[in-house]
Formats: structure tokens, sequence, C-alpha cells
């Protein structure tokens, strides 16, 4: 009979020093609402980021750059390409964020993406994904889908990038692609909490995952600079992963 191991994310998660990530001895449901990403108001407001720190094993690049070394802070009034904190800078400001980025620009190409270690001596062969998309800028788009895209790999290695801009080695699950729901008119800040925002994936299965004893698992959103358009804020939240044996 399959044993399915459960345990929020902010009771216990085992996290090592060097090249961090998510162990699933820690638990085998992983959970994270980025509520601890900083959510001060200011104007172009910017934040440290180290990679699975700021975050733990979370990691953000760009094809351009590099990790990056800050995330800015918007309620989607900002247009720079980076990666962001989002949330509505009012009543809610500290307590509901949502990890995104907006590629205008010179990034190119941003990923960002969250890493697991299987130190169990179990093979998980059931991965399931729940998150929500949330729109937080709107941009003055020509109507060209632009899109969050998801992909994930598997390694007996370390791995410690989200490489942007590659795709060798990654398997896309167009299941869990985010496509910008609005578009058109006004460039400007959206509620990405409001239902019009937002967009649910519940229990998405990563098909053929066998993360056998000692392996890792990355999972990737990637964010393209849409050529000849204004890009939109779009970004992930409330983020669940379950672990099958």
């Amino acid at each position: 009979m399959k044993n399915i191991l459960t345990i929020g994310f902010a009771l216990s998660i085992a996290i090592v020093s060097a090249h961090s990530q998510v162990l699933l001895s820690g638990g085998a449901t992983y959970q994270q609402n980025f509520d601890s990403l900083a959510s001060s108001v200011g104007t172009n407001t910017t934040v440290a980021w180290t990679n699975n720190t700021a975050l733990k094993g979370w990691y953000a690049s760009s094809k351009a750059k590099g990790d990056y070394k800050s995330y800015r802070v918007s309620g989607g009034e900002m247009n720079n390409g980076w990666i962001y904190s989002f949330g509505t800078n009012a009543a809610n400001a500290i307590s509901d964020r949502a990890f995104g980025s907006i590629a205008s620009g010179t990034p190119e190409v941003i990923a960002f993406g969250v890493r697991f270690k299987n130190d169990t001596d179990k093979t998980m062969t059931k991965v399931l994904v729940s998150y929500n998309g949330e729109q937080w800028r709107n941009s003055t788009d020509n109507g060209a889908d632009q899109t969050l895209t998801f992909a994930f790999r598997t390694a007996s290695s370390t791995l410690t990038n989200a490489e942007p801009g590659i795709t060798e080695n990654w398997t896309p699950v167009k299941a869990l692609d985010f496509t910008r729901l609005n578009y058109g008119g006004d460039a400007g800040p959206l509620d990405g909490n409001a239902k019009a925002n937002r967009k649910e994936f519940t229990n998405v299965e990563l098909a053929g995952v066998k993360l056998k004893p000692g392996e890792e698992l990355f999972l990737r959103w990637e964010d393209v600079d849409d050529l000849g358009q204004s890009d939109h804020g779009l970004a992930v939240d409330d983020l669940k992963v379950s672990f099958t044996e």
C-alpha cells in the first residue's frame, strides 16, 4: 500500500548549510506562501536576495546577469525587469505576498524555483504540484500570450541553478504554465489576489518522475522577455508539492 507522509512546511524542513535544498526527510508535503518576503512600501524598494537564504531552497537568476542579489517589492507599479515580492501595498501589505517576475529588457530570461533532495531510503513515484498563478501588473501588449512556463529536472548530482534559457535536461509541463489573464488598455498594477487576476493549479502530476534515494528534483518557472511589447508582472503563490512512495 502506498504511504503518504505529510507535515507542514512551517514545522520542520531540514536544510543543509552547503548547497542547501529542501530535504524530504523533513516531510513529504512542502508548502510555501512567500509571506516571509519583504512587504515594505516605497518607490523602487529593493531588498537583498541570496539564493537559498531569502527563501530556503529557492534560487533565482537571469540569462543576462546570473544569480540575483536583490529583489524588488511592488504592488505592480514598477515595470523594471527583475524578480519581485508582489502584494497589495495597502492593508494586507504584510500578510500576503507572492513571488514572481517582470522580464522586460536586460534580463532576457528570468528563471526561479525550488530544489528538493530525497534523503530518505524510499523511491518517490508520484509528485503532485499545486499553486496559484497571479497577475500583478498589466502591460500594453499586443494580445500575444505571455507565460510563466513550468519545467522540472531530476538529477543524481547537485542542482543549484535554475538555468534560465536552457531546455536540455528540463521537462516542460504545460498543465502548470501560467499565462497572463488580462492585457491591453493602460499599463499599471493589478490586484493579483482578485479572482479575475488569479488562476488555481491543483494536484498536477509530474508524469514519469521516480525520485530515487539521493536524487534531486528542481521545479522551475521561467519568464522570457517578450520582444516588441511591455511585459506583465506574473507570480507564484501558495505552492504545495506532495511526494508519494
